[in-house]
């Protein structure tokens, strides 16, 4: 009887190849483990010292084929060979068990037979992370405070939940029947002060232009590095999740739109975060940033993006402060350890200033092999930085604030997206801190051991004598505590030894 293999049979790292199908794999049922005791004398048998899960081996039989390609089958193989190198785990799915996938890596070299127009090849994956799990995720929602999880796999697991906050709260807590429990910030205390001690005065998806005014004419600062000339239009891109530049306007040099609004008060101390991106494209230049204004008009900060080479590794992470007299202080002015570490990429850029000292931050996220999101600090030395001003000279109020984007009359545009400003007014040490406040998108994930407010990472919220719990029983209920605070899914993916 004639065997018909079909090409393109599995999948590693999101993609098959026309030219490779496996023929069969061999793996163990189960996990293979290392169980270590110790003997004791006197003592029949011995006493368990630990558990431990090996490394699963995957050793599979691949046929690369090129009949018919018209390509010779070295050059067909070396295709093979650069598609399963990687330098860390993959997803690994084989049509056999296509609800499942191995995350693994190329032990070795490939090893051929050959045969005319084809070759036969022996293949050994590893598995560091020896578990299988679904390909798709599960879900379910949060009803009246709590959450059932339900699996199809036997081996624990760990969740993500994504919430929405439907009021202000100081914590956030999720347990279980059987006393696990997982907490953030402070509850409520008896006599305590409830008084937030950073209250929210601005976030702006940056999805509308509706509250914002178009300032048509004049200059936004003689400095041509954070300000320029103003003219042109603002809108919103075709998703509505950033503004953009509509056009530029007729001046020359540095020009481009800026719109304006008032915050709902003065602020003394506060943090910034804002985002924004530039679409870096070969010699073109151009910038994004956002300025605070005091009550007179006078730009008290600037936060932005700055590509003002034609060399593609020039954008910048710029934030300056401005004393009474327009004087720039530069706190920060980086373009990462290669040059791209600020291009074609949404950055975070935070600025924190509570009495005389500043706080700078920058970061980004990223989409590992795994789907998972992962936090870059965009500073060489660390993910914060500090700066005191001892003379006091860049302590005045902020009142409004603007958003310009900008490119130069004499060199093709780098197109700027600025995407969220968040302003937070710190009022003091004392009374409560609700770090999390309405409409804030929450995610916890239990398998990163990360909890994220609106994209920001608050592991300094995690209490010390609570912990990322793994989900044992089927099924499982979780509580999610403040009650009446928060919605949102838990999402998980089923587990296999």
């Amino acid at each position: 009887m004639e065997v018909v293999l079909r090409l393109g049979n599995f999948s590693f790292n999101g993609k098959t190849s026309p030219y490779v199908n496996y023929m069969d794999y061999k793996t163990h049922y189960g996990l293979e483990r290392d169980v270590q005791y110790s003997e004791v004398v006197g003592r029949p048998g011995g006493v368990l010292s630990r558990v431990k899960e090996n490394v699963r081996v995957i050793e599979t039989n691949l046929i690369i084929d090129a009949y018919d390609t018209g390509r010779k089958l070295e050059d067909v193989a070396d295709d093979i060979v650069s598609w399963l190198s990687t330098n860390e785990p993959a997803p690994l799915i084989f049509d056999r068990e296509p609800d499942k996938v191995y995350y693994a890596i190329l032990n070795e070299s490939l090893d051929p037979t050959y045969f005319v127009s084809f070759s036969k090849v022996s293949v050994k994956f590893l598995c560091i992370d020896p578990f299988k799990y679904s390909r798709d995720e599960s879900k379910n929602p949060i009803i009246e405070d709590s959450v059932t999880l339900a699996t199809n796999g036997n081996a624990e697991y760990k969740p993500r939940l994504e919430l929405t906050a439907l009021k202000d709260t100081p914590y956030l807590a999720i347990g279980t029947s059987n006393n696990d429990f997982l907490a953030f910030g402070d509850p409520f205390v008896p006599n305590q002060s409830t008084t937030s001690k950073n209250p929210r005065i601005l976030l702006d998806p940056m999805n509308t232009l509706s509250g914002w005014q178009h300032q048509t004419t004049g200059e936004i600062l003689a400095n041509n590095w954070t300000g320029g000339k103003v003219s042109g239009s603002m809108t919103t891109n075709s998703n509505y999740t950033a503004f953009r530049a509509k056009d530029y306007g007729a001046e020359t040099g540095w020009r481009g739109p800026l719109v304006k609004k008032s915050l709902t008060k003065t602020v003394a101390d506060f943090k910034i975060t804002c985002s924004l991106k530039i679409f870096d494209i070969d010699e073109g230049i151009g910038k994004g940033f956002y300025h605070f204004y005091d009550e007179a008009g006078k730009v008290v900060c600037a936060l932005g993006l700055v590509d003002d080479e034609k060399d593609g590794r020039a954008v910048k992470a710029v934030i300056q402060v401005f004393n009474d007299y327009g004087e720039a202080k530069t706190l920060l002015n980086y373009r990462g350890d290669n040059g791209t570490a600020y291009k074609n990429l949404e950055i975070y850029i935070q600025l924190e200033r509570f009495n005389n000292k500043f706080t700078i931050k920058t970061w980004n996220y990223y989409i590992d092999k795994n789907g998972k999101r992962q936090q870059r600090s965009r500073l060489k030395e660390d993910i914060r930085q500090v700066f005191t001003d001892n003379g006091r000279v860049y302590q005045r109020p902020i009142r409004q604030v603007s958003a310009y984007i900008a490119s130069h009359s004499s060199f093709p545009t780098s197109v700027v997206y600025m995407t969220r400003i968040e302003v937070l007014e710190l009022i003091s040490q004392q009374g409560t801190d609700y770090f999390i406040k309405k409409g804030d998108n929450v995610i916890v994930d239990f398998e990163d051991q990360v909890i994220t407010v609106n994209d920001e990472i608050r592991n300094d919220k995690k209490d010390f004598f609570s912990s990322y719990f793994d989900i044992k029983n089927n099924p499982q209920e979780l509580v999610v505590l403040p009650n009446n605070t928060f919605s949102g899914y838990a999402i998980w993916r089923d587990k296999w030894q």
